[in-house]
């Protein structure tokens, strides 16, 4: 599934890539630190998916614990991109903040509930 949404992402985005490249488009270099940043994210997704699959709980949670750094630079880059964006005129959604903010509670909560289960699961 990982792999699946790489592949969407990357067609999705595939005009704002090309465009980038051919000088079509005028991507900032906040927009280009904010794909690396949330590419890197969805290719850690995979990488700890691979990781349990193959039995090295050890390794995923180091790189669990190191994905926190990575989850608050995509909040704060998101957020920057969004506000630089809506600054240049790109139609959003109006909310940078709200969308951040959701976000991090969704990530956060996520992350303690299941990390919750996991050392109860283990202590036992």
């Amino acid at each position: 599934m990982g792999i699946v949404a790489i592949l969407v992402v990357l067609i999705g985005f595939s005009d704002s890539i090309t465009g980038g490249v051919t000088g079509r488009r005028s991507l900032t270099p906040l927009v280009h630190i904010h794909a690396a940043i949330f590419l890197s994210w969805l290719i850690l997704f995979v990488v700890q998916s691979s990781l349990v699959s193959a039995g090295r709980t050890a390794l995923h949670r180091r790189l669990g614990t190191a994905s926190v750094v990575l989850g608050v630079a995509m909040l704060w880059v998101g957020f920057e991109t969004a506000v630089a964006g809506a600054r240049r005129g790109y139609p959003g959604n109006g909310d940078p903040l709200g969308f951040a903010v959701e976000a991090a509670w969704s990530h956060g909560t996520k992350s303690f509930l299941r990390d919750g289960r996991a050392s109860r699961a283990t202590a036992g």
